[in-house]
């Protein structure tokens, strides 16, 4: 099926990690010119890899929770490309551990990064997609911000801490409220807003998961970046203009509303 998104230009943050590389392959095979912000780990042999497909792709060391950085990334894929048409907010970190033993460094830090970032990246473009009348934002939840983490023990699934991630939680949930408030402020600017929220997918932050922990998921399996990255892609193109202001639920039926 043809999305149509040929030639237009996406924007992703955490475009480093097991999703965001997903996410990359995924819209350069749509046609998608990328601009990839990554922290520590830098992009160079995914944009080598796309690049040879003839998509034009830049990367940026990026750090989400701070405006300057933010907005010299945004300011750079504007200037290269001439538009902003996508923007995925898919960086995010995680801290697992009871609440009261989750100090307050590391809590802002989560906060900061999860949450923070969606609203500096998404202030710092909606003023391009304000101008072209046109625009797709989708923000990475999670289900956790649903389920809560008590029940969520493959955050850190080799340490005696099984509970607890509420500093995780609490930013996703804050992820998935902003969607919902932007979406209802951007509508008429012709700006959807959506939210995937995954359930335990194969990334460094979830590597793999005992036996008994698979057997709480009814699909019985992991997910894979990939089957994120195909909702981001269509929620991102023109054929899902009449969504915007949802959950997506990605999670292999954890959670079922």
């Amino acid at each position: 099926m043809d999305l149509n998104l040929r030639g237009t230009c996406a924007l992703i943050t955490g475009a480093a990690g097991g999703i965001g590389q997903a996410l990359a392959r995924d819209f350069a095979r749509e046609g998608v010119n990328l601009s990839l912000g990554y922290h520590s780990k830098p992009c160079s042999t995914l944009v080598a890899e796309i690049e040879q497909t003839g998509i034009r792709v830049m990367s940026h060391q990026l750090d989400v929770s701070q405006a300057e950085s933010v907005e010299s990334f945004v300011e750079a894929g504007h200037a290269e490309f001439g538009r902003i048409d996508i923007l995925v907010n898919n960086a995010g970190i995680g801290f697992p551990g009871p609440t009261d033993e989750i100090d307050e460094q590391d809590w802002d830090h989560v906060l900061a990064v999860n949450l923070k970032s969606v609203f500096l990246m998404s202030k710092a473009v909606i003023k391009y997609m304000k101008q072209q009348n046109y625009g797709r934002i989708i923000n990475i939840g999670s289900v956790v911000a649903k389920t809560s983490t008590n029940a969520q023990p493959w955050l850190d699934p080799h340490s005696s801490k099984k509970v607890g991630g509420g500093a995780y939680a609490a930013s996703k949930a804050g992820v998935h409220a902003l969607t919902k408030t932007m979406a209802k402020e951007l509508v008429i600017h012709n700006i959807t807003v959506n939210c995937v929220a995954p359930g335990p997918v194969r990334t460094n932050m979830v590597p793999s998961l005992p036996e008994p922990i698979k057997k709480q998921l009814p699909v019985g399996r992991i997910g894979l970046p990939e089957e994120v990255s195909a909702f981001v892609i269509l929620l991102a193109s023109p054929r899902a203009a009449f969504v915007t202001g949802e959950i997506i639920d990605v999670n292999g039926g954890l959670w079922m509303d």
